[in-house]
């Protein structure tokens, strides 16, 4: 059929990034799936609407692959913890709402990102809950406490906690800590 070749790489159920790369590989090689479907008559034939779908959740699933690609490219650091949670946040929330980027998706992609938001709570108040990521986040140069100010609706709430934090710190280690 004078198509080229293309492996797709098989999903791991249980990595989403390998989800992405899979949706990735699809949506380059749509003409040879068809083509494919087209010849298989097991297959339902995939609709306008199919393709669309598997775009917007490679569209939600790329900054997730972002992140990976960013924290691979430098030495993994405890103080990215909190922006990068904070920023999936923000992205999955517009995804369930449909807003900003997101307007245009489908119904039924946003309820699977709104579904998705109970697991992403569980790891994000683990993070959430531990002193460890806030005090690494306000331990460094790059970050130090601007991060909590911004992201908090309250910027009094958000002095509090450093406050809290930057006494912890001086508590537990008095004599490192000016």
């Amino acid at each position: 059929m004078n198509l080229s070749n293309k492996f797709i790489k098989y999903d791991v159920d249980t990595r989403w990034n390998s989800t992405f790369r899979m949706l990735s590989d699809a949506l380059k090689s749509r003409t040879q799936l068809e083509k494919f479907i087209h010849y298989e008559i097991d297959f339902p034939p995939f609709s306008q609407k199919d393709w669309t779908r598997l775009s917007q959740i490679h569209t939600v699933l790329s900054k997730f692959n972002e992140f990976t690609l960013f924290i691979l490219e430098r030495k993994p650091q405890i103080s990215l913890i909190v922006p990068i949670y904070y920023e999936l946040y923000d992205l999955l929330h517009d995804a369930a709402e449909r807003k900003e980027d997101f307007a245009d998706i489908e119904e039924d992609v946003a309820s699977a990102v709104r579904e998705s938001i109970k697991k992403y709570m569980k790891y994000y108040t683990l993070m959430d809950i531990s002193n460890t990521y806030y005090t690494a986040l306000i331990l460094d140069p790059r970050v130090k406490g601007d991060l909590l100010l911004y992201e908090l609706d309250n910027e009094e709430t958000g002095r509090k906690i450093l406050q809290v934090l930057h006494g912890n710190l001086h508590e537990n280690y008095p004599d490192t800590i000016d």
